[in-house]
């Protein structure tokens, strides 16, 4: 063992502001870092420091699947096989590579110089099929190209925007992300020392007369979340930023967080000071390493210009941010098991009521956003107050041009991929679109001209979701897609409830059959009752939504799972 290494740790957990079980994934995950894996050792250490028992330890990193109790490799890398990367060949590419260094999956080599392993999600979707290099994302990955992922080369993912009247990405390709100079150049900032002027009740009625829904899937009005906050007296209220987007499809927290980080600071430190928060945290996934580290620099520059600190611009008013980081769990996306996490637990979401806005982190009142609402928090009181009328879509699939697109609501769908998107790559017949994600549906084809916004696609039964749209061709097969998703949610359900943890895996165990060798007679049967069921008995949204996709097939094309010459009930 590294004394050096173990003597890093303790100087690490010794500088730390307070001593509680909040700093254990923190400190895990620093650990980590400095030895490849969190030896025993290092566990011993933080257990005495932080209070926290060895066993509650040794469970939290069972947990999150970026911790690892045994050594690891110079090198890991992780294959992506997402349903889109999977569409595209990533498990044959996984495949190829550990042949070529002569390993199995999540073993390393002899030598400790390699290790391979698969991931569910990268937040790479638009750069297809895509890998993790230690911390180096690399995109667009093949069998021909092997050397190069080995040696962590490749095409790196492009951080840009498309859109012709932008608002949230109108300070894309202008300021350099990390210069705060250029954000306030920009009107950066605006917007806070506006709301500053304004009373509590004032700047809570202007989110409000925006319109503006929380854009992470559940369409909460924004404002009506801030006056529920803050009607609680209690002296501790909180503001967390949820940057831990791992659904299947989505990256535009990652492109944002990129391109334009200071306005979801800008955005936190409104609601801070419309609901008498003065403690935030950023909680962003463990896989964007890259915004992470920007965000550090972000909150540097803030605190030393005295946007963010003790008496912020001598306004009287203080509020400070933490970054926590992820460590692989899709389920710390859902609000109460982010809560946890940051809480320093295994990520279970809690049971609801009470909601966040009476009991958040902590047992505090707590209000809760994504990026996208952030930044556009800071867009209500700056120059542009249009705010709501454009949102963030994420485009992957088969298209010539694939991204991030900042459009209209209202939009119709099928221009979003033909118009925008390019079409399908080598102009083949779309098979199917995905909306809303993983946990979305399919879209019949009646209403692929359908306008993106919450009105029309309610009326249809269908969800925006947090923007996904994800374009099959005709080249894919419906089952193999489902295997996919299937796929992603029996990893990533958490366990806690039964429905979800029983319901998931029955219902991955019925496609990957269907889609190996096809349907029994009652197939089609069984997969209704474990999709209503984990529908209507699962403790949060994953297990709510894990059926979705299956359900809208099931609908759809109800001939793929039925075997030849059963009924269709």
């Amino acid at each position: 063992m590294n004394e050096q290494l173990l003597r890093d740790l303790l100087l690490y957990l010794n500088n730390l502001g307070i001593s509680s079980r909040t700093e254990l994934l923190p400190s895990l995950l620093k650990a980590q870092k400095l030895f490849g894996y969190i030896p025993e050792e290092a566990i011993e250490i933080i257990s005495e420091k932080l209070g926290v028992s060895q066993v509650e330890i040794y469970g939290v990193i069972s947990f999150y699947s970026l911790l690892y109790v045994k050594p690891t490799a110079d090198t890991v890398i992780r294959i992506c096989t997402s349903p889109l990367c999977s569409q595209k060949g990533s498990h044959k590419i996984q495949k190829a590579l550990q042949e070529k260094l002569g390993i199995k999956e999540g073993i390393p080599s002899t030598d400790g110089l390699f290790m391979v392993e698969s991931v569910h999600c990268l937040g790479l979707c638009a750069h297809s099929p895509s890998a993790l290099v230690n911390e180096i994302p690399i995109c667009h990955i093949s069998e021909n190209k092997l050397d190069d992922l080995i040696e962590g080369k490749g095409s790196k993912p492009l951080a840009r925007a498309f859109s012709d009247n932008p608002v949230l990405t109108s300070r894309f390709g202008t300021i350099e992300a990390d210069s705060i100079n250029d954000f306030i150049r920009e009107d950066g900032f605006k917007g806070f020392i506006h709301a500053l002027t304004l009373d509590q009740e004032t700047i809570i009625s202007n989110v409000k007369a925006s319109g503006l829904l929380g854009r992470g899937g559940a369409a909460f009005p924004t404002g009506l979340k801030e006056e529920s906050t803050a009607k609680d007296e209690a002296k501790e209220v909180y503001v967390i930023c949820n940057a831990d987007e791992s659904e299947p499809g989505t990256f535009k927290d990652r492109v944002m967080l990129l391109n334009d980080p200071y306005s979801v600071l800008e955005g936190m430190l409104i609601t801070a000071y419309a609901i008498g928060s003065h403690k935030g945290f950023i909680y962003i996934r463990g896989e964007y390493d890259q915004a992470q580290e920007l965000f550090a620099k972000v909150l540097k520059n803030a605190e030393e210009k005295g946007y963010l600190g003790e008496n912020i611009l001598n306004s009287g008013f203080s509020f400070h941010v933490e970054i926590r980081s992820g460590a692989g769990a899709y389920i710390c996306g859902e609000e109460t098991a982010l809560f946890e996490s940051i809480e320093g637990k295994r990520g279970y979401p809690r049971n609801k009521p009470p909601y966040p806005v009476d009991s958040g982190v902590f047992g505090k009142p707590t209000d809760i956003n994504n990026v996208e609402t952030f930044s556009y928090i800071s867009r209500i009181f700056g120059e542009k107050r249009d705010n709501s009328s454009t949102r963030l879509f994420c485009l992957s699939g088969d298209v010539k041009r694939a991204g991030l697109y900042e459009l209209p609501f209202g939009i119709p769908l099928i221009e979003l991929i033909n118009d925008w998107g390019g079409g399908t790559k080598e102009d083949r017949k779309i098979k199917t679109i995905i909306l809303g994600g993983a946990s979305g549906s399919f879209v019949p084809e009646k209403y692929w001209d359908i306008p993106l916004d919450q009105k029309s696609l309610r009326e249809a039964g269908l969800s925006m979701g947090s923007g996904v749209i994800m374009v099959f061709d005709e080249t894919k097969e419906i089952p193999s897609i489902l295997n996919d998703i299937s796929s992603f949610f029996n990893h990533e359900s958490c366990g806690k409830c039964y429905p979800c943890q029983l319901g998931s895996r029955k219902q991955h165990e019925i496609i990957s059959r269907i889609h190996k060798s096809g349907p029994l007679p009652d197939d089609r049967d069984k997969l209704l009752d474990i999709g209503f069921t984990m529908k209507d008995a699962s403790l949060c949204g994953l297990g709510q939504t894990a059926s979705s996709a299956v359900l809208s097939a099931i609908n759809l094309w109800p001939e793929l799972f039925t075997a030849k010459g059963g009924p269709l009930q």
